[in-house]
């Protein structure tokens, strides 16, 4: 009973934890964070998932390429 409990937190946890960076993740691209974090919690996981890849993508799409 303890271990679904304990598991049961470990999971609230991280997606407040993987809420809170989409949050920044949103904020740093100049985008709302509240549209991001509702779009991410209302389409959990499919969408949030496809969201980090085009943030990653768009992060690295802006920096110069190192020679």
């Amino acid at each position: 009973m303890l271990l679904i409990i304990a598991a049961g937190i470990a999971i609230f946890v991280c997606l407040v934890l993987h809420l809170v960076f989409i949050g920044i993740a949103a904020k740093r691209l100049g985008r709302s964070p509240v549209l991001w974090v509702l779009i991410a919690l209302c389409t959990m996981p499919i969408a949030s998932i496809i969201g980090l890849i085009l943030f990653e993508w768009f992060s690295e799409h802006d920096k110069p390429a190192a020679v």
